[in-house]
This record gives C-alpha cells, sequence and structure tokens, in this order.
C-alpha cells in the first residue's frame, strides 16, 4: 500500500530549499526567470495517444527545473500563495517518492478534457470463453499429431468453438484528495470507484495508474456489481 506523505508546516521554509532532480538523477537544469513574485510554472507533458491524436496534461509546479519526468517547463506561470506552494510540495514529494507506483500525478480540473479520451480508451465489455482441441505433428518426419486442449477468450460471441460462457471485463478508477491536518498536508489515496464520472465528483488527483482492469466469470457477482452500479456501462 502506497504510504500517505505528511509535511509538517513547521519546515516548510526548509522544503522550498530542496532541489529536485528529474528521473534519471542527473542534475537537472534549470531556465533563467525574473518574476519576482512567489509563482508556479506550468509544465506540460506530450501523449501520442493515437486514433485520438496527441494529448497533453498539465500540472503546475513551483520550479525552475526545465524538464520533470517528461513534463516540460513553460513560460505561463500563475502567483501562488505560500499554502499553495506547499500543497504543490507535498504533490511533488508524494510523486518523487513513489513514483514507479503512481507515475505522475494531475490535478483533475487542470486536464478535464483528458476525461473524453479515458472514457473511450476504459470501456467495459463482455467476451466470451472458447475451448479447442488444436493438434501439432510429432516425431522426427511430423507423420504424427498430439492434441492438446487450449482456453481462450474472444470478443466475438458466435465464435466458433464459444461455449456459451461469458466473462465481464471491467475497470475501477482510483483518484487522490488533499487533506488539510494539524500536522500539514496529507495526500490520501480514494477507495475505488465503477465510473470516471464518479472519480471525477469525489477526487481531486488521478495519477498514471488511475485504471485498473478486472475481470470476473461469475454471474452473480456480475448481477451484483450492476445492481449496486447502476451507472456502469458495457461496450456492445
Amino acid at each position: 500500500m502506497i504510504k500517505n506523505i505528511k509535511i509538517n508546516k513547521k519546515v516548510l521554509a526548509a522544503l522550498f530549499l530542496s532541489s529536485s532532480l528529474t528521473l534519471c538523477g542527473c542534475e537537472a537544469k534549470e531556465a533563467e526567470c525574473d518574476i519576482d513574485v512567489r509563482h508556479a510554472h506550468l509544465y506540460e507533458r506530450q501523449l501520442n495517444s493515437g486514433e485520438y491524436g496527441d494529448i497533453y496534461l498539465h500540472k503546475y509546479m513551483e520550479s525552475e527545473i526545465i524538464r520533470d519526468y517528461y513534463f516540460d517547463r513553460k513560460d505561463d506561470y500563475i502567483e501562488i500563495s505560500d499554502e499553495e506552494a506547499l500543497k504543490l510540495q507535498t504533490i511533488n514529494d508524494y510523486e518523487h517518492e513513489n513514483r514507479s507506483r503512481v507515475g505522475f500525478i494531475i490535478k483533475i480540473d487542470e486536464n478535464k478534457y483528458l476525461f473524453n479520451c479515458l472514457e473511450d480508451r476504459y470501456q467495459n465489455y463482455y467476451d466470451y470463453k472458447c475451448v479447442e482441441d488444436v493438434y501439432y505433428p510429432i516425431g522426427a518426419d511430423l507423420a504424427g499429431l498430439t492434441w492438446e486442449t487450449e482456453t481462450y477468450y474472444s470478443k466475438d460471441p458466435n465464435h466458433r468453438y464459444a461455449t456459451g460462457e461469458k466473462r465481464l471485463n471491467y475497470y475501477v478508477f482510483y483518484g487522490y484528495n488533499l487533506i488539510d491536518t494539524d500536522n500539514g498536508y496529507e495526500l490520501i489515496k480514494s477507495g475505488e470507484y465503477y465510473t470516471l464520472d464518479d472519480l471525477v465528483a469525489n477526487c481531486e488527483y488521478i495519477d498514471d495508474y488511475c485504471a485498473v482492469l478486472r475481470r470476473t466469470e461469475k454471474q452473480d457477482k456480475i448481477d451484483s456489481l450492476l445492481e449496486k452500479n447502476p451507472k456502469v456501462k458495457i461496450r456492445k
């Protein structure tokens, strides 16, 4: 389980003096900046999503580093208060301490357009169990035959070897919320949601692994899941 990161407000000044490193561990290059107010720059990461074209992820960081985990610094910036800076630092520290498990963390409000693509990508669907006897030649002259029974799944309900049993493939989603406590901010991972709409309604942030694919063949579990979550849609 990913641990929660706590930052004590009393050590805020010390935290902001520490410098971030890029993923490769090399010394990070910084851009020159003459903005004389406390601010956070926009960082952008371009994703090639194939049929959806290029997608851009956005986040703000109180940093002048030119490139951080494939996010590129832009000249655009926003002025921030000390409290807002602490929130950004909490997110940044959580990312760097849990990089292998979260990838990156972005704010939902700053990336809402992304969810149009995610809705198309993370569609629930049925596939259908197939059982087939597959024959293989054996022997030095390949004159003999042996066979194995192979079980696999097809999206075609009328597949030649379909058994009539089906399996539901469905996604659950996780996000994060930033909680203000007596000891500072904590980034808390949410429970699971069965639709992106519920995720957006209840969470502030998502990470690189916000969706998890699950599967079940048990009809009673399928019925229970759909009954408890009537907004779940299944692609036909």
